[in-house]
């Protein structure tokens, strides 16, 4: 089954520039019928709290997943509460020792 999606990322210029102050009409054409949204590095772009509050409010049908490297800096620019709107997940780094366990000591010693 093929995922139907759009992936933003706010390492981009002219992302940055579109998701950062839209308003609910232009991030409806943005979105088209993609009932999926990925915004990758959402730190960088500015307002991107209100631009996800919008996008939640207005357009329910849809799922929006917003990543960053840097989740503390994320977690500072989203400055709207969005309670009852949003899930978190912290994704951890993975141990060596889970890397073992997936490919293999060998395989992980060569990597190194």
């Amino acid at each position: 089954m093929k995922l139907d999606y759009h992936l933003f990322t706010g390492d981009e210029v002219d992302t940055r520039l579109l998701l950062g102050n839209a308003t609910s009409t232009q991030l409806k054409a943005l979105y088209g019928t993609k009932k999926l949204i990925i915004i990758d590095e959402a730190q960088r772009i500015e307002n991107i709290g209100l631009t996800l509050k919008i996008s939640i409010d207005f357009l329910p049908d849809i799922q929006i997943i917003a990543t960053g490297s840097s989740a503390f800096e994320l977690a500072n620019k989203i400055k709207e509460p969005l309670t009852g709107r949003k899930y978190e997940d912290h994704l951890f780094p993975f141990s060596y020792q889970e890397l073992c366990a997936y490919h293999g000591e060998l395989d992980e010693k060569r990597l190194l």
